[in-house]
């Protein structure tokens, strides 16, 4: 099982402020538009949820423990103490 890394990517002049998350491969990853009702942690959650879905590893694995880093935060598989997978379409 890999990690996932998820950072903010700040605004441009034609794109807003947006989160990645990328598997630890760096083979798959989505990127999220900028929600500013959510917390700066839920919007990293919602950026892994999104790619969890697209890599279709929600089913088999839906609870994920996160942690901040220099550049951003890493998330690892864990239990039902864990932040649950958001189904698509939910914040």
């Amino acid at each position: 099982m890999q990690a996932i890394i998820t950072k903010r990517l700040s605004a441009t002049n034609t794109k807003g402020t947006r989160i990645k998350a990328t598997t630890g491969s760096e083979h798959d990853s989505v990127t999220v538009s900028y929600d500013y009702s959510l917390s700066e942690e839920d919007m990293h959650w919602k950026a892994v949820s999104a790619l969890l879905l697209k890599i279709e590893w929600a089913r088999k694995i839906p609870y994920w423990h996160g942690g901040w880093t220099a550049s951003g935060m890493v998330w690892v598989a864990g239990n039902e103490r864990g932040k649950r997978v958001l189904e698509e379409g939910a914040a």
